[in-house]
């Protein structure tokens, strides 16, 4: 899904963007534009967006300008702290309208609504996620069904998977694909190095500066660590 991001604040795209990814690490953002005229210039010179963020004040102006200068015919979804533009919002053509500070669970429900959509008009069901990873070891290929992995990490530049019996394994993946390719519902991507799945966790506590450290089982020598970015859309995650 290619991603247009109206935001003026840098820190606000920065925890949107964090949160964005955690509901769907699939997500490309093309471009993260802070001013209407900007963003009027860089619709009109590129091939249209999946979808459009959008907060409704940008540096020089209310981004439902943008909206009145070109046709976009993509989805958009206003992400905004006012909300007295709700009914501008969906007049000019948004599909939902979010607060801040953004709720994940909420930001989750309008992102699966976008891929609604687009499955329905393009005719494409989403892509099933997958049931089996392929995985080396002593140079032979295995495929290790998806409920007895307990989590992805990377180490030395591999990318390993580790079952629930404790048996690790070399994969050919990025972690980046993994997370695109396996259920949302059952794994998370807690930071850059690790992807885990639910079954897996067995508690967390505060590991100081907005972050939280997993207890997995099976027991690992490893910090695997919350991003703070990710906190709040990981406990909405293990919350559903």
């Amino acid at each position: 899904m290619r991603v247009v991001v109206l935001e003026d604040e840098r820190p606000a795209l920065e925890q949107l963007l964090a949160a964005v990814h955690a509901c769907r690490p699939d997500v490309e953002v093309v471009a993260a534009i802070d001013s209407v005229a900007d963003a009027v210039a860089w619709l009109r010179s590129h091939p249209e967006p999946d979808l459009v963020l959008a907060d409704v004040r940008l540096t020089d102006g209310r981004s439902l300008s943008v909206f009145e200068a070109v046709e976009v015919r993509c989805p958009v979804v206003f992400v905004t702290a006012y909300d007295q533009y709700t009914m501008a919002g969906l007049e000019a053509g948004g599909i939902d309208y979010l607060l801040k500070p953004v709720d994940p669970a909420r930001l989750a429900v309008a992102l699966e609504k976008v891929a609604r959509l687009r499955a329905h008009f393009t005719g494409r069901e989403p892509r099933s996620p997958r049931q089996r990873v392929l995985v080396r070891r002593s140079g032979e290929m295995h495929a290790v069904p998806v409920e007895d992995i307990a989590w992805f990490t990377t180490e030395h530049r591999l990318v390993l998977l580790v079952t629930r019996q404790g048996q690790r394994f070399v994969v050919d993946r990025t972690l980046a694909d993994l997370a695109t390719e396996l259920d949302p519902e059952r794994f998370f991507r807690i930071n850059r190095s690790w992807l885990v799945s639910v079954d897996a966790i067995r508690g967390f506590r505060s590991a100081g500066k907005g972050r939280l450290s997993l207890s997995l089982a099976p027991e690992t020598d490893r910090d695997a660590v919350v991003s703070a970015e990710f906190v709040g859309a990981f406990r909405a995650w293990l919350d559903r």
